[in-house]
């Protein structure tokens, strides 16, 4: 009665055993998961507040919104006073006396304000996209960094492993190219000396002989990838590591460069670099429609007031003119 207790018991202990294991390993890789995820948060936070771009990310915003505020107003500059006085103190001394008040205007060439917000626009867009493909720029290298970090201390391991079957396969190659060569030695031997004999034809030899050609070469290959490999051995550790772990290249899948494409319309948008592409093709077009709408410097919209008189003792006169300076286009 004991012994089946007991044996009830010790079954239960290990079902509840492999249970807490099964549930335990998914927990534990939860675990390193998000403790991997918190330790790459506080990499990348660290990481862009050194950036220039985190820098002067703000003043950037305030010269795009200040360029939209300009690209806005109503003038395309700001406008301008003048002011002359014109009298005959220095000469006659008649009581001539005029005083000229002026006012100028700047105004907006056709389409040109309009081209003007949407480049604005369209640059601010672009900062916004630049930053928040910087971002990401920055999380890739940390990401990249770190996990190249981690990945650097398995890979001795993984070199160690493929390097031994590796000097485990050309020592293995090197002694069956030494046997066939062997034979094919001992097979031109025995064939020259039946031909001699009469026995076998000169064909017979000459096919002997290329056996005999192919198993050399087979051998020097052979003894030549042999040594590459304890070569590598020595690089690596040295030569008193040489009969105890043995070492091997590490073939390197290289991935095809992809295609570019002609244009951006087959892209997917989503993306955030394609999105600072077109954003910055954006910008380009933009820069241009104002570019071809600037063919001359701003038209001026003019107002004089006048006051004057021609001698002493008349009343002062006063007029208003209105004018319009129009530039000759390029």
């Amino acid at each position: 009665m004991l012994r089946e207790y007991s044996g009830v018991v010790r079954r239960c202990v290990i079902q509840f055993t492999g249970l807490v294991f099964i549930l335990g390993s998914p927990i534990a890789l939860a675990n390193g998961e998000r403790k991997a995820e918190s330790v790459l948060k506080s990499f990348y936070e660290s990481s862009w507040e050194r950036q220039p771009d985190y820098k002067s990310y703000q003043y950037r915003v305030e010269a795009a919104l200040a360029k939209q505020k300009i690209a806005s107003s109503l003038l395309v500059s700001p406008a301008s006073v003048e002011v002359s006085q014109k009298t005959d103190r220095a000469n006659t001394n008649q009581g001539a006396s005029e005083t000229i008040l002026g006012l100028d205007i700047p105004l907006w060439l056709w389409n040109e304000r309009s081209s003007s917000i949407n480049l604005a626009d369209a640059e601010y867009k672009k900062l916004l996209s630049q930053y928040y493909l910087s971002q990401l720029r920055i999380a890739a290298e940390v990401r990249d960094a770190y996990w190249n970090y981690q990945k650097s201390k398995l890979r001795i391991a993984a070199e160690v492993r493929d390097a031994y079957w590796n000097y485990q396969k050309s020592k293995i190659e090197s002694d069956l190219a030494l046997r066939r060569n062997e034979n094919a030695k001992s097979l031109a031997l025995d064939v020259e000396r039946r031909f001699k004999a009469g026995d076998l034809s000169r064909a017979d030899l000459h096919q002997a002989n290329g056996a005999l050609a192919s198993s050399e070469a087979f051998l020097v290959e052979a003894q030549a990838n042999v040594i590459n490999a304890e070569q590598r051995v020595r690089s690596l550790l040295g030569s008193e590591y040489l009969k105890k772990i043995q070492f091997g290249d590490i073939a390197k899948n290289i991935e095809p460069l992809p295609k570019v494409p002609e244009n951006l319309s087959g892209l997917d948008s989503s993306l955030p670099i394609v999105a600072a592409l077109v954003d910055q093709l954006e910008v380009a077009k933009k820069a241009v429609d104002l570019a071809k709408s600037q063919t001359r410097a701003s038209p001026q919209l003019q107002i004089w007031t006048t006051k004057g008189r021609e001698v002493y003792g008349v009343p002062y006169q006063q007029s208003v003119a209105v004018g319009l300076r129009i530039p000759f286009g390029s």
